[in-house]
């Protein structure tokens, strides 16, 4: 069809102008609404009858086309009277409302030619396209079925990166991604069904990654990757076999897995892995583990998982922390071995967990031993020592420095005193303070309730020098420095007059023995606390606080006001 056959000009030409101007034979005038509106006039009748008559004029004279309008040759416009300006003006818009209407006309005949030949052409291109997807879609539904010339991954991923490109719409309208699984899927456990995950988990990471690429390119988010379908259908069945078979203690192969995979597995199917497969068999080892015969330590199974499960471990916490419990209870500090079992775990448990087991099963045993341990000057043995300062870092320091206050210092500071008592080598006395200091790690020797202790000692050496520089001058009696071998202490000569050191305690250890004894006895809990008071130790007691300062007891009331109290207004208090 040749469109130059119905265009038309839209320039004026002179059959437009006496058909404007009414000079053509035959030529009925029309009105002003005919002009304007053409067939679509429905009033021509009534119109015909109500048009009122206007005088004749001759149309003899010449005319000619000026800038204005239409006037009579040799007259001018401003010459020209008022009714014959209005009617020419009317003409004027008559004849350019007509023009503009065959112009639209034109115009719109034409677009709708255009229109339709545009219409017609994208049927028949889309017409063709279904016909080509049609045959491509038919040719793999052949070769899957045909045993002679079989579909491969390879053709199959060649022909859904076609389906992409060239036909985007179709792919996405029709979801030919979940209808390429149909193909994909058979072909890929064919692949698989020879592999072993866990000898070789590398293996097929490149085949998948292609097919990632391809199945989630441009998927919609309304859309489920069909992605994910071909790896719980092709991928999972495979590694349910691997890990129903695999031992859990030996747990290096199954994570290098998990972590060669991690980057190609959707996050559904990771967890799914993880909360459904992994985890059970984990809780299920920890639950069968014997921390007293097993000789693979629990942490070197358990915490390579932690960076992959992370808090979901928590789980299986608790019973490991019953197992080691009940494997400490015939347990001697001289055993090393504990702290080797517990060390692993001190960033793993919680603190408060962590402190918890410890004050339950390693402080008691540690204080029995300390409070064991015999000071002798002449001949000290360290062992039951270096057996609690060996836990002094794993155990909170409260608990240390009130072992040390209620099971060493009470001793240490009579010993001290007896010694002071016969006479001895001030020299010697001052080496052996010493020697024990040093012993004292850094951060127990900063401790206040420590630094009260040592400075009592410090006192009572100062109270006995300045007694026997008033005394008279004695003998002294020989003395084998600390620490040597055993010997027993000499028998002093008979003195005269001689005043006697006495150790005076700030806190007597049995007034406040006698105070947390009554305290047990109506069930009253009362241990220290990491606060001080004016120097001393705060410990709580029941549901407030208390401390003691020499043979009385201070206790906060409501406010911030620490007042004494008896023992006996202490236990009506928080008992009830």
């Amino acid at each position: 069809m040749n469109n130059d056959e119905y265009r038309e000009e839209f320039g004026i030409s002179d059959r437009d102008l006496e058909d404007a101007m009414g000079r053509r034979s035959g030529f009925r005038r029309l009105t002003k609404e005919q002009q304007i509106y053409g067939v679509f006039n429905d009033s021509d009748a009534e119109e015909e009858t109500t048009v009122s008559r206007k005088q004749k004029k001759s149309y003899t004279t010449p005319l000619s086309f000026v800038a204005g309008g239409v006037v009579q040759a040799g007259k001018k416009k401003e010459d020209l009277g008022e009714d014959e300006e209005a009617e020419m003006e009317e003409e004027e818009e008559t004849i350019i409302h007509t023009l503009k209407g065959r112009n639209i006309h034109s115009r719109r005949k034409y677009s709708e030619e255009n229109t339709l030949k545009i219409l017609v052409e994208r049927e028949e291109s889309q017409l063709k396209s279904s016909t080509r997807l049609l045959g491509i879609l038919e040719d793999l539904e052949k070769r899957f079925r045909d045993i002679s010339n079989p579909l491969t991954l390879s053709y199959l991923a060649s022909v859904l990166t076609q389906l992409q490109t060239e036909y985007y719409e179709e792919y996405h309208l029709y979801e030919m991604g979940n209808l390429a699984n149909s193909y994909l899927v058979p072909l890929m456990r064919e692949r698989l069904s020879l592999w072993q995950p866990l000898s070789s988990p590398k293996e097929h990471i490149t085949l998948f990654q292609q097919f990632k690429d391809i199945l989630e390119n441009q998927t919609r988010l309304t859309q489920i990757s069909p992605y994910y379908g071909l790896i719980w259908n092709a991928w999972m069945p495979l590694f349910r076999i691997a890990v129903s078979s695999w031992n859990c203690r030996i747990c290096d192969p199954m994570i290098d897995f998990i972590e060669v995979w991690l980057p190609l597995l959707p996050p559904t199917i990771f967890q799914n892995i993880l909360h459904h497969f992994i985890l059970p068999k984990i809780q299920s080892e920890v639950d069968t583990w014997n921390p007293l015969t097993d000789t693979i330590p629990i942490h070197s199974w358990v915490h390579p998982w932690i960076p992959l499960l992370g808090q979901n471990l928590d789980i299986v916490y608790p019973t490991i922390r019953q197992k080691l419990g009940f494997a400490l209870i015939n347990w001697h500090p001289s055993d090393k071995s504990a702290r080797l079992v517990l060390e692993p775990w001190l960033t793993v448990f919680p603190k408060a967990h962590m402190d918890a087991f410890l004050i339950k099963h390693i402080v008691p045993k540690l204080a029995k031993e300390l409070n064991a341990m015999t000071i002798n000057p002449q001949s000290q043995v360290l062992d039951q020592w270096n057996w609690v300062m060996a836990w002094e870092d794993l155990l909170p320091i409260v608990q240390v420095t009130t072992m040390l206050e209620k099971f060493f210092f009470p001793k240490w500071l009579q010993v001290l005193a007896t010694w002071l008592n016969h006479n001895p080598n001030y020299e010697e006395v001052t080496n052996w303070y010493k020697g024990w200091k040093v012993l004292f790690p850094e951060n127990i020797a900063k401790h206040p309730s420590v630094k009260e202790q040592l400075t009592k000692a410090l006192d009572i050496m100062n109270r006995a020098v300045q007694m026997a520089s008033e005394a008279p001058p004695r003998v002294p009696q020989p003395f084998i420095p600390f620490p040597t071998r055993p010997v027993l202490l000499p028998t002093p000569p008979p003195r005269i007059n001689q005043p006697q050191i006495r150790v005076e305690m700030s806190i007597p250890s049995g007034f406040k023995d006698l105070v947390i004894r009554r305290c047990e006895e109506r069930g009253i809990l009362i241990m220290p606390v990491d606060r001080w008071q004016e120097g001393k130790q705060v410990y709580k007691c029941g549901s407030g606080f208390i401390y003691f300062d020499k043979n009385v007891i201070f206790a906060k009331d409501y406010g911030t006001r620490w007042i004494p109290i008896s023992i006996q207004t202490l236990l009506e208090t928080v008992g009830s």
